[in-house]
């Protein structure tokens, strides 16, 4: 047998573009719950309930489905971007000291409320944003209601030129954000 060694594993997923930090490990789930309702739900792992409930009856099998060669045999592969879910405690030896905090954060019910839909309206702070088009991880549209919350303080640059890491790939990214938030760039076109 090969053992795989947690540094490979880390060199794969960073070559990957995979990089689970601990913060997001544990607070994943959590973090997606907010909302200006005070009746928050636990999230229960809710991106892997949610992803078996909805999309499949059975655990996705990579094997299985890397084995199948036929054509008249299909099998769908839901992408999950950035979900974390419960059984990763286990597959990732870096994560497993946080499996119990995890699962503690997933069943909190006592959630206070996120944001202030009245306080984040009509801001009076200048704010830029680059939202991508087809971003991987959040709704245009959710970005663009978001914005529109903020009213007219909320610069809104809407690009297909950049994904979700915009900042991180490219330096220029930032810098024209805060020209624009400043009035000192208008907003690419």
């Amino acid at each position: 047998t090969t053992t795989i060694t947690t540094t490979t594993t880390v060199l794969v997923d960073v070559a990957a573009g995979i990089s689970i930090s601990f913060s997001i490990a544990i607070n994943n789930s959590s973090i997606s719950s907010g909302s200006s309702s005070s009746s928050i739900q636990p999230t229960r792992w809710s991106a892997q309930r949610v992803q078996r409930e909805q999309y499949t009856n059975t655990p996705f099998d990579a094997a299985a489905t890397l084995a199948t060669t036929t054509t008249t045999t299909t099998t769908t592969i839901y992408f999950t971007t950035e979900m974390v879910y419960e059984w990763m405690g286990s597959d990732y030896v870096d994560l497993a000291p946080l499996q119990e905090a995890a699962s503690l954060l997933a069943e909190k019910a006592n959630w206070p409320p996120l944001y202030d839909v009245e306080v984040l309206r009509n801001t009076t702070v200048p704010v830029a944003a680059l939202v991508s088009y087809d971003d991987v991880y959040v709704e245009r549209e959710f970005s663009e209601r978001v914005a529109h919350l903020l009213g007219p303080q909320c610069r809104l640059w809407v690009t297909n030129e950049f994904q979700h890491s915009a900042v991180r790939d490219d330096a220029t990214v930032f810098d024209k954000l805060l020209a624009m938030s400043h009035d000192e760039a208008t907003i690419p076109s």
